[in-house]
């Protein structure tokens, strides 16, 4: 899964684009021909994580590669760069942007536009006074061509006032080289001379050859063709030693036919403008060759990445394969162990049931014991009271066959009764056939006394009125007295 992620490659190869590009272009434009893979994307990716800081300086370094190249995708990229370093308040990153966009304006010859865009990157550079200055002299450039030589004069200025405060060697160089050209136009070509050597005096030696050339120029322009000669012989000489770049010797060699012609030494200026040729020929093969190893590692680059595509896809259709059968193995281990849930569900089910079976069956054998218990008791009371009952035949017989011995129903009497109140014995045994009768009606008729109480009670028995007074040891009137409330009572 995570080589199926191409999230985390992107992120790898734009953090190494990004760094690569920072060591090529961190200090501004650099002339390498080094290619930078994914370059273009960075910004982009950067600015969707939010990151606008690293999305502004990816965007610049990108217009960086792309000048010379690709002024439409420098131009773009530029103003990308300028959009994100305002979301990041980066401003020098908008500063040194809106620096390119103005420089790529003055070579369209959109001088009036290129203005306002440097004076924007003016005010954006804050205490960086050297790209201060360098701007500043870029607009300065921008009123020349414009004819517009008072405003030149004021930013010109301005750039030697920041390159002083930035202490550059490279501002004061090209400020006082400007100077010169601003005071050729006016025609105060001593002026002019003068910032010259103030050039010179700044300059090293592989600058010698422009310095030469401006000289040379310089006196042409004022008719002292002396110091004319003495600075184009000094030039001539110099371009001999190739210290100078191919688009400063086409210059060179352009000035000395100019002279040459002036002198009236065609042939010369002829051989001059043969060299022009030369040198513009080799400027233009080392852009074409420029711009063809360019492509060339455009092509190497996408040929290689697409390859790499076609890998990464083969890769990815694996790992779906792999994983596409690994979800199938999974359902069925799922389904495998569904059925094995239910199973175990049915089993532990099957287990609760014969549980509470074993257990009911158990409870039943516990009652069945019980109630066998109870029916040996009941069995042997009732053996105990049918042996009772036969002796107390045995000795009523006796007693009716001879009603004058006494004996034996005083023998009955103590079989029946033991001794004891007739009363409590005959309520124990109705207590043993009818358990709580008595209580349960003391309880609801609690306004009956105890006479009336055991009348309701003997009523279940249906008595005769002479025998149930008997055995109250009451007459029959008390006992009509006491049946007549009863019945008034029950009747509520």
């Amino acid at each position: 899964m995570a080589s199926c992620d191409p999230y985390r490659i992107d992120s790898q190869n734009m953090s190494d684009a990004f760094e690569t590009a920072k060591l090529v272009y961190g200090n501004g434009e650099s002339d390498t021909l080094l290619f930078i893979p994914e370059l273009d994307k960075v910004s982009g990716y950067f600015a969707q994580k939010r990151q606008y800081g690293k999305a502004a300086l990816a965007a610049l370094y990108y217009g960086y590669s792309e000048l010379g190249f690709d002024n439409a995708a420098a131009m773009e990229s530029l103003l990308m760069a300028e959009q994100y370093g305002v979301l990041a308040n980066d401003s020098l990153t908008v500063a040194r942007a809106q620096y390119q966009e103005g420089k790529m304006l003055v070579d369209d010859y959109m001088h009036e536009d290129a203005i306002v865009v440097l004076s924007n990157s003016i005010q954006c550079f804050g205490y960086h006074y050297e790209e201060k200055a360098l701007a500043q002299n870029a607009v300065a450039c921008c009123y020349m061509l414009l004819g517009e030589y008072d405003s030149a004069m004021v930013c010109l200025d301005r750039s030697l006032d920041y390159a002083e405060k930035g202490n550059s060697d490279l501002a004061r160089r090209k400020t006082w080289n400007n100077y010169a050209v601003l005071y050729r136009l006016l025609g105060d070509h001593e002026q002019g001379i003068e910032c010259l050597r103030k050039v010179s005096r700044i300059t090293d030696t592989d600058k010698s050859t422009l310095f030469l050339m401006n000289m040379g120029k310089a006196f042409l322009a004022c008719g002292a063709m002396d110091s004319a000669t003495y600075y184009f012989r000094d030039l001539e000489r110099e371009l001999n030693n190739a210290n100078a770049c191919d688009e400063t010797v086409v210059t060179a060699y352009d000035a000395l036919s100019d002279f040459a012609e002036r002198q009236g030494d065609y042939m010369k200026a002829l051989e001059y403008e043969k060299q022009v040729e030369q040198y513009i020929g080799i400027v233009r093969d080392r852009i074409e060759q420029r711009n063809v190893y360019r492509i060339q590692q455009r092509y190497d680059y996408g040929k290689l990445q697409n390859d790499l595509d076609k890998k990464i896809i083969r890769k990815r259709h694996v790992i779906m394969l792999l994983i596409l059968v690994l979800a199938v193995i999974l359902g069925f281990s799922l389904v495998l162990y569904y059925r094995y849930v239910q199973k175990k569900l049915h089993e532990a089910e099957l287990s609760a049931v014969l549980l509470r079976f074993m257990n009911q069956n158990r409870e039943l054998l516990k009652q069945n014991d019980e109630q066998k218990k109870k029916n040996d008791i009941v069995s042997e009371q009732l053996s105990s009271a049918l042996s009772e009952k036969l002796k107390a035949m045995q000795k009523l017989h006796i007693f009716l066959k001879n009603r004058k011995d006494i004996t034996a129903l005083t023998d009955l009497e103590k079989q029946l009764f033991g001794g004891h109140d007739h009363w409590e014995v005959m309520l124990g045994v109705i207590h043993t056939v009818y358990p709580g009768l008595f209580e349960r009606i003391k309880d609801e008729y609690p306004m009956m006394n105890e006479l009336e109480q055991k009348v309701f009670l003997l009523s279940r028995f249906k008595l005769s009125r002479p025998d149930e007074a008997a055995i109250l040891g009451v007459s029959t009137s008390v006992l009509d007295k006491a049946r007549g409330r009863v019945r008034k009572l029950t009747a509520h």
